[in-house]
Parts: C-alpha cells; structure tokens; sequence
C-alpha cells in the first residue's frame, strides 16, 4: 500500500512538474532576456553626421576676378565644415539653362537625393538688368545663382554677403519643434458636403498631380499612411453658428463644431504597429449649402481656409452651378486646396510659410526690403544693395534645399529619442524575473532598434559606409520599433505588477492541482 502510494505521488509529482515548467516558460515568454543590450554606450556619443556638400561654379571672365570671388566663398564652407569645390561653370549640368536665364527645373530623384551637392553659381554681366551690385535668384530645387554687376567686386563685403545668403538659404534652420514628433504618420484626406453628393478621384485627381511630390518628400521623414473619405450630406454647416448671411468666427464657435470635425477625421484602419505613437494631418474640405467664409481676427479678412493646431486645414468651398446630381471637384478647386495644404505642412516643419517670410529670414539687421512684385525683392543696407527673385519649389511645398535642412533636424531628434525610449524598456526588463514578461515581439522591437543604432554609431552597416537617406531611415527606423517594444500589451516590467497580484496569480492557477498533491504528501510524510 505504501508502494502504491509513494508511485502516485512521485507519478504526479513528476507529470506536474513538467506541467508546470511548460506552463512557466509559457507565460513568461521563453524568458527572454535583454540584459545583452547596453543602450548606455550610445549615451554621450554622436551617430554619424550628415555629409553636405556644396559646388561653387563660377563664369570664367577676363574683365573681372570672379574665380578670386568664387574661392573667398568655397573658402569660407571649408572652414565652416562643408565639404565644397570649386568647378567652371560649363560643368554644371544646367549649364544650358543658366545661359538663357530661364528656371532651373531638378529631378524629383534629384531634389530628394539628400547626399547630392547644392549649387552655387556665379556669374558676370557687363549691362545689367537689375539694379544695385547683384542679383539672387532661387531655383526650386538645390541652386542660387548669382548674377554680379561691376560693382560688386569692388567691394570685400561682397563675397562674404553672397556666403552668408547662401549658409541662411541651405543650413541655416532653426530645427523641427521637439514636442509630439514620432515617426508615424496618418494623412487624412476628407470630402464633405451638406446636402449634396460630392466627389473626387483622390489618387488621379489630387495625389498624382498635386499630391505626389509632397508625398514623396515626408515619406523620407515619416512612415506615412495616407487616407481618403468622402461623407456627402454630413452636415457640418448645422453645428456652426453663423454670423450674418455667410461669416463663420472660430472663436464664437460651440464645442459641437470641434466635436464634429474630430470624428470625421478619425480614421479607425488597423496597422500593424502601435497606433497610440502615431500621429495625424487631416486636410477637410467641405461645400456647404451656401456660401460661407472664415473670419480671421488677426488680418481683419475673410478667408475660405484656416488652419488648426493637432487638427489640420479646414477649407470651404462653393461648387459650381446645380449640384442636385451631384458635383466632382475641378482642377481649380484642388489648386485651391493644395495651396492651403503646402502653407500647413511648411508651418509644422518650421518653415516660413511665405515667399517674402523665406527671403526676411535670410536678411540682417541693417538691410531694408522693397516687394517689387511677388517672388521679386530689392535689398539695400549701407554697404550693399541687390536684388533677389523667388521661384516657386520645385518639390510643391518643399524646395530641394528644405529636404535636407528637414532631414538633419529629424535624424537628431530620431536618434535621441529612441535611445531615451529604449533605456525606459530595456533598464526595467532586463533582469527577467518571475514577475517580469517580456514578449517575443517586444524583444524583436528591441533588438531591431539597437541594430539600427548600432549602425548609426558605428558609420557603417554590413560592411558598408551610410549614405545620408540611409542614416534617416536607420534612425526612424530606431525610434519606430522603441516605440513598438514600448508599447507592446504583452510586455510588463516587475514593478508594473504587485507581489500579491503575482502570488494570487499563480495559487488561481497552481493550486487546484498542487493542493492535493501537497496534502497527500504530507499524510504520507506523516504516517512514516
């Protein structure tokens, strides 16, 4: 009888041991351990620099020393850490286009190509067109031209003057606002009406021709993902409240309103990362019953679009002619919107939303500007007096300069705040410990954001040095997968859970099993 019972319980006792110890490695994930990753060696350190490159092309004339101007420039990026050079200017590949004084049209490939060279460009004319000692141009894409008068070199403020507009137009940029930042964007693309069935093709009547550049330049920054809705008869215009005939003030506005324009612009798309880290641009356009218009307080004026912090841009618009079949939007119309689009995004990525902001900014304390026309200015000072012309970007709300000055913001804040969210997962779990669960998928995340650092700190990845695009997306990369190890359901650290929590946790499930076990040991123990 003994036998028999000394064969049960070694029976069970074997049987609920294995039990057990599947049951363990279960729930704690196989015990996955990320001691192996010291995030503090990243700390203190600097990843791999952006490389910029600048080419001075100069005009070669007889008459005037233009290569010695071209040298007092390539001198002074040299010394500020650019790498730079100095070509003739049949060399450049615009060549061509700078001889008729026509726009320089780049590549998009071109424009968004982060470890391509700016341009610089100078030139002599004899018989001038514009008045003063020279004249600026700004192409859309990566160049400046620099048209130069006999004046000009008369002076050794000139060559220092033509640098410094050429730093404040390519380096010079305050950086992306630190706060709310995250590497994951949703672009909201929303259609609404009152009463009347509304339209668009939005991938060949906005994204394609209007869309796509802009599209292209922050897919570069984020990992975008762009949606599109139309809600005919949504009746916006119902939680307004109207002044007058058609004027709609934003500050005597109901919480209705704000209410209304939240969950229409909530876009509920499952993904596969962690959708509390992404962040969101909605872009509405809505036609209303009747012509309406926004009232700026602070320009005093009426206005079809505004713009919303944490929201986005706002916009009415009136269709044209019987809508009770419904109406499509046109061409203008889109125009019309992608204009107030690019003000926005060049807003929220710190740029100056204007042309003759963009020019203001590149100016000093001494020197006086004159808007001659849009997109032409006239600046004197004491010392100086030129010219500057503005072309449109090329890249629609971007100029292929602004790419990299974006791109060198953002790699920074990339690469600091993955290592500031991966010491905050790895420190807590790194000691796996009964009360402590870290999740395969977690420790994946992690370990793919250290790799990527890793790559970022070291200069090289697989052997290979890193091109500037390549360090972007290494460092979105970082910060994307911190957030996802952060943010995984199934991953808590020991402190997250009580004792008694844990201890109760595992008597609900050990106890109906070892209860008996137990008890028939200790009778057996007891009668020996």
């Amino acid at each position: 009888m003994r036998a028999q019972q000394r064969l049960l319980l070694f029976y069970f006792g074997v049987v609920l041991t294995a039990f057990y110890s599947v049951y363990y490695y279960i729930v704690r994930g196989g015990r996955v351990s990320l001691s192996s990753y010291n995030v503090d060696d990243f700390v203190g350190k600097s990843p791999t620099p952006f490389v910029q490159r600048c080419q001075v092309f100069y005009e070669p004339n007889g008459e005037v020393a233009i290569r010695s101007m071209a040298e007092s420039v390539y001198r002074r990026f040299d010394a500020a850490g650019v790498s730079s050079e100095i070509l003739d200017l049949a060399r450049y590949k615009h060549v061509g286009k700078i001889a008729e004084g026509s726009v320089i049209v780049e590549s998009m490939n071109d424009m968004l190509d982060m470890s391509a060279p700016f341009a610089v460009v100078l030139k002599y004319v004899a018989e001038p067109s514009f008045k003063g000692d020279f004249e600026m141009v700004v192409h859309g894409g990566k160049c400046l031209v620099f048209t130069l008068a006999s004046s000009a070199f008369k002076s050794l403020y000139t060559g220092r003057r033509i640098y410094d507009l050429t730093q404040s137009m390519f380096f010079g940029y305050e950086g992306m606002p630190s706060t709310n930042i995250t590497p994951l964007l949703d672009l909201n693309l929303v259609l609404t009406s009152d009463n009347c069935k509304i339209g668009w093709n939005v991938k060949e009547d906005v994204i394609a021709p209007y869309f796509h550049p802009i599209a292209n330049v922050i897919s570069l920054f984020y990992d975008i993902s762009i949606h599109s809705r139309v809600v005919s008869g949504a009746n916006l215009t119902g939680v307004m409240k109207i002044k007058g005939e058609h004027i709609v003030d934003l500050q005597e506005q109901d919480v209705e309103m704000f209410h209304f324009i939240e969950r229409i612009t909530a876009v509920e798309v499952p993904t596969r990362d962690s959708s509390i880290y992404r962040h969101s641009i909605a872009f509405v356009c809505h036609a209303p019953h009747k012509m309406l218009r926004f009232y700026d307080r602070a320009l005093q004026r009426e206005t079809e679009s505004v713009m919303l912090k944490g929201v986005g841009v706002i916009s009415l618009m009136d269709p044209i002619g019987d809508c009770s079949a419904g109406y499509a939007l046109t061409g203008d119309d889109i125009r019309s919107l992608t204009a107030s689009w690019v003000t926005y995004i060049r807003k929220i990525h710190n740029l100056p939303p204007s042309l003759t902001e963009m020019v203001a900014d590149s100016m000093q304390g001494d020197e006086v500007i004159t808007v001659l026309e849009d997109g032409h200015y006239s600046v004197e000072s004491p010392r100086l007096t030129f010219s500057v012309r503005v072309h449109a970007p090329g890249l629609v709300a971007f100029y292929g300069f602004e790419v990299s000055k974006i791109a060198t913001s953002l790699y920074s804040l990339y690469v600091k705040a993955a290592i500031d969210t991966l010491q905050k997962v790895v420190k807590p779990l790194s000691s796996v410990s009964f009360m402590t669960k870290v999740s395969p998928a977690a420790a994946n995340s992690v370990k793919e954001s250290y790799s990527a650092l890793s790559c970022l700190f070291s200069g090289s990845c697989n052997g290979k040095a890193i091109k500037n695009i390549e360090a972007l997306a290494l460092a979105r990369t970082a910060f994307k997968q911190s957030l996802e190890a952060m943010g995984d359901d199934e991953t808590y650290a020991k402190d997250v859970v009580s004792t008694e929590h844990g201890f109760a946790s595992v008597m609900c499930d050990a106890f109906p099993f070892l209860f008996p076990l137990v008890t028939n040991s200790v009778k057996y123990l007891l009668k020996v």
